[in-house]
């Protein structure tokens, strides 16, 4: 039987974490969260407080210390809220809080609610508690869920040290049901250091990187059926609009199910023992959309970077020998001199970069790139583009190559007006089909004839 794969990607805000606290004297204050200004700092003081201070776990999505953690009132960000004033204290004595606060539990209510909706609802469950269910909970077995707890930001301000605690949290509550959780489900962390108010799409590559692996995974065992069989899913219900934004492009080809928590950014009106049905996430599908994100310092795979840089050796060496482009040539010169692209007047280089999986011409799996030029003799015949060209190149030079071992193709255009060039309809028909089990493909493409600024994108909706 064929499960699914699911990868979710959460977005941590300032609204991921709350803290309950208490006065010097142990009369309860309330939930409040950290201030933005001390989020890293407090970060570092639970991680290093949960191996001093083992936490009992008494909620999905809770944590409550053996051992008080003292921290000044003045990192928190004290929220009085007068519909629930009875889980704080009085408003005076609330506003004229000085000194140190005790944390006694730790609460992160968002990520509880999108960790629920991905855990298979258990058939024991009767049929009355399933209708009473809150929470929109998958009842399909799954093969993998892994979630990446994505943060932005450096400083006092990065919420990294808080994505480690909320990772923390989640792996005890998948210690505490190991039936269910053992060997399918995983958590892990990705950092972006960069300011969340100024953030890129390019500069989330890294990430989109990790995604594919999962993909690729699938794909590999299960080859075409892939698409079916795994899908993303976007939890972004905080963050700064920036942060957002970079991800809803970064990931837009991907087709993923957004999940939102309308209220995500009220204030905390519940408590660990009487969970609020505010928090219920809503999922949309995110329509797909074909976006060059620009490559900056962002370390991409093998395949990728091969094909950048050897593209750029192929302009140089082509350049070399042909100085003079055939659009400035005189008619008469055209036919002989530019024979091979005498009707469009227009060069386009390629490099597609494929695997040697059987050691064809060194050892086995290493990467081998393959050039490619256009040719345009004749209008009745059509064009022979540079891609499809490579690709028949490798195929002749390895005859075993099957369509997954294609693993990046770079395009480059040597007419100024045709920037980011990519594949034209029949070359999309052939990536198409390499596509169908091989999500890890890329497309490379650059802003000038020049080559400086390389662009990229999967190549799941060419």
């Amino acid at each position: 039987m064929k499960t699914p794969t699911r990868c979710i990607i959460h977005n941590i805000g300032h609204h991921d974490l709350f803290l309950e606290l208490y006065t010097p004297e142990n009369k309860r204050i309330g939930w409040c969260r950290p201030l933005s200004k001390s989020i890293s700092w407090i970060g570092q003081a639970l991680l290093k407080h949960l191996t001093i201070s083992l936490p009992s776990y008494s909620d999905p999505s809770s944590l409550r210390f053996t051992q008080d953690l003292l921290i000044p009132a003045g990192q928190c960000r004290f929220e009085y809220n007068e519909q629930t004033r009875d889980t704080f204290i009085s408003k005076e004595i609330f506003e004229l809080l000085q000194g140190e606060v005790r944390v006694r539990s730790i609460y992160a209510p968002l990520i509880q609610e999108i960790v629920l909706s991905h855990e298979p609802m258990k058939t024991t469950d009767s049929a009355k508690s399933r209708k009473q269910e809150t929470r929109p909970r998958t009842i399909e077995s799954v093969e993998k869920v892994i979630f990446f707890l994505v943060t932005a930001g450096a400083g006092k301000n990065s919420p990294r040290a808080i994505a480690q605690v909320i990772k923390h949290i989640i792996e005890l509550r998948w210690q505490n049901d190991s039936d269910t959780h053992q060997s399918k489900y995983y958590i892990d962390c990705e950092h972006v250091h960069t300011d969340p108010h100024a953030i890129m799409p390019s500069q989330l590559l890294a990430l989109e990187n990790r995604v594919v692996t999962e993909a690729s995974q699938v794909a590999e065992k299960y080859g075409e059926d892939w698409r079916n069989l795994f899908k993303l899913y976007l939890s972004v219900s905080t963050g700064t609009t920036f942060m957002i934004s970079a991800l809803s492009l970064s990931f837009a080809e991907w087709s993923p199910v957004v999940q939102t928590i309308a209220s995500a950014r009220h204030i905390l009106s519940c408590t660990p023992e009487r969970p609020s049905r505010i928090y219920r996430p809503r999922e949309k599908e995110m329509s797909s959309i074909n976006e060059w994100i620009k490559i900056e310092n962002t370390p991409l795979d093998q395949a990728t970077n091969l094909a950048i840089k050897e593209l750029r050796e192929w302009r140089k060496d082509y350049l070399q020998q042909r100085q003079t482009r055939p659009a400035v040539l005189k008619r008469y010169r055209r036919d002989e001199e530019v024979f091979f692209h005498r009707k469009g007047l227009k060069e386009v280089l390629c490099v597609v970069v494929i695997k040697d999986r059987f050691g064809v011409e060194g050892s086995a799996g290493k990467l081998v790139p393959i050039r490619g030029i256009n040719a345009e003799v004749s209008l009745p015949t059509g064009t022979l583009c540079a891609e499809r060209n490579a690709i028949g190149t490798a195929l002749c030079r390895f005859p075993r190559l099957e369509r997954r071992d294609i693993m990046a193709v770079a395009v480059l255009s040597l007419e100024p007006s045709l920037s980011k060039l990519g594949p034209c309809g029949a070359c999309a028909e052939w990536l198409a089909k390499v596509q169908e089990v091989s999500p890890s493909l890329r497309i490379i493409s650059f802003d000038s004839p020049e080559a400086v600024e390389a662009f990229v994108k999967p190549a799941l909706h060419i």
